[in-house]
């Protein structure tokens, strides 16, 4: 059994072999837009953390490149190291441009703008040197004379450095709009889009910069930028750097023209996915037997619920499923694995800290891991209410070695309930004590496995 979710890998040559999540018809219908909007334009692939936005953009990516559209991909996370990201935008950018253009016109027009786009970079950095050397200065200890002229001589530096500075983007925006479009002395590159991915990982000053270059030195005709983010997560960093109170929302709408949010995806058949490629499927089939197997079919339905119940992430489920595979490849093959409170357990370790140490201490410090079984499993979906009578059941036999007198009050409860309460709750407490008397749940060895999982860091 894989302990590590492989990542979905995009096949140029078959780009929808990977799409479990059903979103083919959005990357066609983007490529179209893509393909025939008029530049320059940014569109914003918007979605939060772990929704599956890198695979859409790889997807995207494919797409367009098989439609004979020129189009780069780079990761704005690996990218991070870069002093400025015009500097990650040039090297990413030359390493596609080296093997796209062919003619000489469109290599001349790259080269000059690469090299005005250095001679940017190469004089940002003086300047900056300078200006904050001043402020270090002690002008008290200075003749006067001489702190005028060091004042002027600051000055015209950065007046003659913002006239420079101004060319060179001139120069670097025109050879950059020729080598697209072309002019008399030869055929352009045509439209060219640009995927940054990860933008919303990096550190809040370079993908405000990474932004503002985009805007302001890449703003061309021919140019389309395709920004995969988490806009909620992106206004923080924004708010890092500006101020708490500056208006995050209004800042980015400066820089993206278009923003797409990404449609939530059908979670049951996520979750089969990767059951199959995790080889959860193999390793319940694997034994023969008739225990094991149910345990498997049990725990997907437990997973696709509490899924849907709570909207987790594609990230979080991912997470859920590397957490119970470790449990799982250390659970010896002749004990059994009760898959339903197990996850249950491993799910209020992580976002009910409280109800978790309520289970772990006993007795009536369960009641609160009881009164979240419908919180957590929401009824309205297929199997909900097996899951909760299973999990209801299993806490109630794991507590009767900690506190049997609790236990025996939560028993008379449910008879009570079984022959006063209303329809469904007559059935429900009557199912949740048949099953109370088949299991066999041990308490300290379920929470020695769940609390294994404290020596492990999820990535």
């Amino acid at each position: 059994m894989r302990l590590k979710t492989p990542p979905v890998k995009v096949n140029p040559d078959s780009i929808y072999d990977g799409d479990r999540l059903r979103r083919k018809e959005h990357v066609d219908n983007l490529t179209v837009l893509l393909s025939n909007a008029e530049t320059p334009l940014v569109l914003s692939i918007n979605a939060p953390w772990g929704a599956g936005k890198t695979t859409f953009l790889k997807m995207l990516h494919a797409n367009l490149t098989a439609q004979k559209t020129n189009a780069v991909y780079f990761s704005a996370w690996e990218t991070d190291f870069a002093a400025d990201p015009l500097l990650a935008f040039l090297g990413e950018m030359n390493t596609f441009l080296s093997r796209q253009l062919q003619d000489h016109f469109g290599k001349r027009a790259w080269e000059k703008a690469k090299s005005a786009g250095g001679q940017i970079l190469k004089r940002l950095v003086p300047v900056a040197v300078k200006v904050g050397t001043a402020g270090a200065i002690d002008l008290d200890k200075v003749l006067e004379d001489e702190a005028s002229t060091l004042a002027g001589a600051l000055s015209n530096d950065i007046i003659d450095g913002y006239v420079k500075n101004k060319e060179l983007v001139d120069v670097f925006k025109e050879n950059i709009r020729k080598m697209l479009m072309g002019t008399e002395e030869g055929e352009g590159l045509g439209r060219l889009c640009i995927f940054v991915d990860e933008l919303d990982r990096c550190r809040p000053t370079y993908a405000i910069e990474l932004l503002e270059r985009i805007k302001h030195l890449l703003d061309i005709p021919g140019l389309i930028f395709v920004l995969a983010l988490d806009k909620t997560q992106l206004a923080h960093s924004v708010k890092a750097v500006y101020g708490a109170d500056f208006d995050a929302a209004g800042y980015l709408k400066r820089f993206i023209d278009i923003e797409y949010g990404l449609p939530d995806p059908d979670l049951d058949v996520f979750v089969d996915y990767l059951f199959e490629r995790n080889d959860f499927e193999a390793y319940f089939r694997s034994s023969g037997a008739h225990d094991l197997q149910r345990d498997g079919q049990s725990l997907r339905s437990s997973m696709q619920l509490l899924a849907k119940s709570q909207r987790l992430s594609l990230r979080s489920i991912e997470q859920l499923f590397a957490r119970l595979k470790l449990l799982i490849i250390s659970t010896p093959a002749n004990q059994p694995f009760h898959p339903d409170i197990t996850l249950y357990l491993i799910y209020l370790k992580e976002y009910d800290r409280l109800a978790y140490e309520g289970f772990v201490v006993g007795g009536s410090e369960a009641q609160r891991s009881i009164d979240l079984i419908p919180e957590v499993f929401h009824s309205g979906y297929e199997s909900s209410e097996m899951a909760q009578q299973f999990i209801h059941a299993e806490i109630l036999k794991a507590q009767s070695s900690n506190d049997p007198e609790w236990v025996k009050l939560q028993a008379e409860q449910l008879k009570k309930e079984k022959s006063e309460g209303d329809e469904l709750r007559q059935y429900y407490a009557r199912r949740v004590l048949q099953l109370y008397g088949y299991s066999r749940v041990r308490i300290q060895t379920l929470i020695r496995r769940v609390e294994m999982l404290e020596n492990f860091q999820m990535q």
